[in-house]
């Protein structure tokens, strides 16, 4: 597959994350944010042990890595991203979480460079604040900046989703450096498992000093056990992979680009529901579209030069 299955994965990855803040606001009347964020990893484990085994079997994983590396990248990158992420959400405005996925991008570069020394590529410096300046022209109102009312309206949790980000841009590098010969769902497997004791602890925790309910009440419909199906088996399961394959074939800043993506599906999903976009906001998704369109462009024209510029 190479990168145009990276590619199609990451845009694969970005379209579900999308629906992901809208089905979490629409879940948190029923379930405390403690619970659905520690539910769709721990509910997803076992799933990935199961496809670990039909594909690849329990034979031991070549290379050998110690056990403290896959533990330790869950516990940051899922154990720690996944209750900043859904608290954070639960305690900010939709419209401003959705903005504050568009810094994914400068969160990764600054990440890999404070981390393990990166160089930020600057051809994709442009896409950046292409896709950036287009998500916050697609989910700021500009009618509040002659009123009284601040445009981002704060309400806490914003901090909480950009502490998350810098988990998951964390994971996300580090995944490929310290598990390297491993596959992908490998990886997506061992480092849910090993997240799953922190991300437990934290929902108990939360349950004792009286911020999350346990056990959880039990879904009232069909509909809400299926949405929560969708963020544990869909979002998680089958991103997870997507997302690690693209992070190795990529890189981690053109990956978290494709993030940019997500405000713009969840506009989407409001327009379905009768919210109809502004020219601002449709404005807004042509920007970021045509941001990560002109990265790939520099990039494949960089690499059609190396390789020109290799004798034959």
């Amino acid at each position: 597959m190479g990168k145009w299955g990276a590619n199609l994965g990451l845009l694969i990855v970005a379209l579900t994350w999308g629906t992901v803040i809208p089905t979490v606001n629409y879940l948190l009347p029923v379930w405390d944010p403690f619970f659905l964020g520690s539910v769709r990893y721990v509910a997803g484990a076992p799933l990935l042990i199961m496809l670990v085994w039909l594909l690849e079997g329990f034979r031991e994983a070549s290379p050998r890595i110690s056990w403290w590396r896959p533990f330790l990248l869950g516990t940051i990158g899922l154990g720690f991203f996944a209750p900043l992420y859904t608290v954070g959400v639960a305690h900010a405005n939709p419209i401003v979480a959705a903005v504050l996925s568009a810094a994914g991008p400068v969160i990764a570069g600054v990440v890999a460079w404070l981390s393990f020394r990166e160089p930020m590529d600057r051809r994709v410096v442009p896409a950046i604040i292409l896709a950036v300046s287009g998500c916050i022209l697609a989910t700021v109102d500009f009618s509040q900046l002659r009123s009284a009312h601040s445009v981002f309206v704060i309400r806490g949790g914003e901090l909480l989703i950009l502490a998350a980000a810098a988990c998951w841009s964390w994971y996300s590098i580090a995944a490929q450096r310290w598990l390297t010969g491993w596959s992908q769902l490998r990886i997506s497997a061992s480092t849910t498992i090993g997240g799953a004791p922190m991300l437990m602890a934290v929902y108990f925790m939360a349950g004792q000093v009286g911020w999350a309910q346990v056990p959880p009440a039990p879904p009232p419909d069909g509909w809400h056990l299926a949405l929560l199906c969708w963020l544990t088996f869909v979002s998680i399961v089958l991103c997870l992979i997507l997302w690690n394959y693209g992070v190795r074939h990529l890189g981690v800043v053109v990956a978290t680009v494709y993030l940019n993506l997500v405000p713009i599906v969840s506009l989407a999903i409001l327009a379905i529901m009768g919210v109809k976009p502004s020219l601002v906001q449709i404005l807004g998704a042509t920007l970021v579209i045509f941001g990560i369109l002109y990265s790939e462009f520099l990039q494949y024209r960089y690499r059609r030069r190396r390789r020109r510029a290799v004798p034959v």
